[in-house]
């Protein structure tokens, strides 16, 4: 039987700390590995981690901010979420990230909405593939990419997690590979683990199929060194059994970026409690 997505991620928090190589970094002194083994996620229960709190409701905001092609904080800060803070400018822009380049990949204007500069829309990644998705669900090419060399000198971080694709199975089902370059193991990965299990969600409800496997595949895996008392501290507590998640179906299809957290039951979250650590920015 297949170990859950928390048990695995568990597995690397610790490879981490006993096989890691310590590197001084950007941003800290991190201990770290390469190319762990991926965390393979059934999605017949949410991967959500139980070992420590991890707010839902916040993962599901900053997706719906990337699902609309936003790029300014006050949108979150309008929804009670912070987590951008970190990395936006005086007037809250934290340039052509993840939203942009999932929406207008191409276009050099990133101050609003998918069609807010006049024409020059870039490509949107996140339409196209739902709509092959619905009409050509066997394609190869559901793919949708957030790293883009052209803009990154703009960008207040650049994407960590920059590339999924999507695969339509004969059973009607819809599966995920997600890749990411940098994985800040305490902090990130948590979050990242619980959006891209929310994100396919919605995409199996935009276009009528069901979220079977997540696949989180990993480049540089990392633990700061002032997170390493909060790691030892959930590897301690305990793991419960993995959530159920419902999205709303008893509607006509939305688009994938119509969906949010109004649309949204979690059941039997049972977690160990708030584990605090900084940001390293």
């Amino acid at each position: 039987m297949q170990r859950s997505a928390e048990l695995q991620y568990l597995d690397v928090m610790r490879s981490i700390l006993a096989k890691g190589d310590e590197i001084e970094g950007r941003n800290g002194t991190t201990t770290g590995v390469f190319a762990p083994p991926p965390i393979v996620a059934d999605m017949a229960r949410f991967p959500l981690l139980t070992s420590k709190f991890v707010s839902l409701k916040n993962v599901c905001t900053e997706l719906e901010w990337f699902l609309q092609g936003q790029t300014n904080i006050q949108w979150l800060h309008d929804r009670g979420c912070k987590i951008w803070d970190e990395w936006a400018d005086e007037g809250g822009n934290v340039g052509p990230i993840y939203g942009h380049q999932w929406r207008r990949f191409g276009s050099d204007n990133y101050s609003g909405s998918p069609h807010a500069d006049g024409g020059r829309t870039g490509i949107d990644q996140l339409s196209m593939v739902q709509e092959s998705l619905r009409h050509n669900p066997h394609s190869r090419r559901h793919v949708i990419s957030a790293w883009n060399p052209l803009q990154e000198d703009e960008m207040g971080l650049p994407p960590c997690h920059i590339l999924m694709q999507f695969y339509a199975g004969s059973d009607n089902s819809i599966s995920m590979q997600m890749y990411q370059r940098s994985a800040d193991w305490f902090l990130g990965v948590p979050y990242n683990l619980a959006s891209y299990g929310l994100l396919l969600h919605f995409m199996g409800a935009a276009v009528g199929r069901w979220p079977k496997t997540l696949t989180m595949v990993f480049g540089d895996a990392h633990i700061y060194k002032n997170h390493e008392n909060a790691v030892k501290e959930q590897l301690s507590n305990p793991v419960a059994p993995p959530p159920t998640l419902g999205v709303r179906r008893d509607c006509d299809l939305l688009n994938v970026w119509e969906y949010g957290w109004d649309d949204v039951t979690l059941q039997g979250y049972r977690n160990a409690g708030v584990i605090k650590a900084p940001v390293s920015a």
